[in-house]
C-alpha cells in the first residue's frame, strides 16, 4: 500500500477532534496499524485513521472500547481485502467498501464519519489550490497564490474585523480568508500548535492627528 500520510495536525483538523485526542488513540494502541499511523520524525496518520478516529470519538457515549476498537480492526481487515485499498485508505473510493459493522445487539453505521472527514479534506485540498509555499517568495512562508502576501493575517480575521481587513487588504477575497483559516489548522509550521489558540488577531488602530496651529508652525 502507498496510501497518502499526513501530519497529526491535518489528520486532527479532518477529523474535527484535539490532536492530543488523535495521539491518545496511538498511546493507548487503539492505532496500531501500519495502514493508520506511521512515526518516522513525528506521528503521520493516513485520512482513514483520521475518520476512524472521528467515529471512535462520536460514538464514546454508546460503544464500549472494546466495541470501538473491533469496530476499526473489522473495517481496516475489510478495506485490506477491496479491490482499491489504497484509494479507500486515501478516502477517495469510499463508496467501494461497506462502512457498517454487525453484532448481535447493534449495528454500527461508519459513513457520517467518513463523509464528514471527507469533506474537510476537500477544504484542506481547495485552500491549497490558493496558497502555496515557494521557497524563493519570503522563504516559504504559506503565501496566497500569486502574490507576495502571507496568509497570517487573513487567518486571524473574525466577522467583527473582516469589514476593515477588506478595506485594508482589498484584493484579498472571502474565499481567500476562509482558505488562510483552514491552511493555517491544518498545516501550521514545525514546532508551533495549530493556527487559532494564540494567534494575534488582525486589528486596525485609528490615529487622530490634531491639526497644527498656525503659531506652531
Amino acid at each position: 500500500m502507498s496510501a497518502a500520510f499526513i501530519g497529526s495536525a491535518e489528520a486532527a483538523f479532518i477529523a474535527d477532534i484535539d490532536q492530543r485526542e488523535l495521539n491518545r488513540l496511538v498511546d493507548e494502541e487503539i492505532f496500531n496499524d501500519s495502514w493508520l499511523t506511521q512515526r518516522t520524525e513525528g506521528r503521520l496518520f493516513t485520512r482513514l485513521a483520521a475518520a476512524l478516529a472521528r467515529f471512535n470519538f462520536s460514538t464514546a457515549d454508546q460503544l464500549s472500547k472494546t466495541a470501538r476498537l473491533e469496530v476499526i480492526r473489522a473495517v481496516v481487515k475489510r478495506i485490506r481485502e477491496s479491490g482499491d485499498p489504497t484509494r479507500v485508505v486515501d478516502l477517495k473510493a469510499t463508496s467501494s467498501v461497506d462502512w457498517t459493522w454487525h453484532s448481535k445487539l447493534v449495528t454500527v453505521d461508519l459513513r457520517d464519519a467518513v463523509n464528514a472527514t471527507r469533506e474537510r479534506a476537500d477544504e484542506i485540498e481547495a485552500a491549497m489550490r490558493l496558497i502555496v509555499e515557494d521557497p524563493d517568495v519570503l522563504g516559504g512562508v504559506p503565501t496566497f497564490r500569486g502574490t507576495r502576501m502571507p496568509i497570517d493575517l487573513a487567518a486571524s480575521v473574525t466577522e467583527q474585523n473582516r469589514k476593515d481587513f477588506h478595506e485594508s487588504f482589498p484584493h484579498i477575497t472571502d474565499e481567500q480568508i476562509e482558505a488562510a483559516k483552514v491552511y493555517s489548522k491544518a498545516k501550521p509550521p514545525r514546532g508551533r500548535p495549530a493556527a487559532g489558540r494564540d494567534r494575534e488577531p488582525f486589528m486596525t488602530k485609528r490615529i487622530k492627528f490634531r491639526r497644527r496651529s498656525k503659531s506652531a508652525r
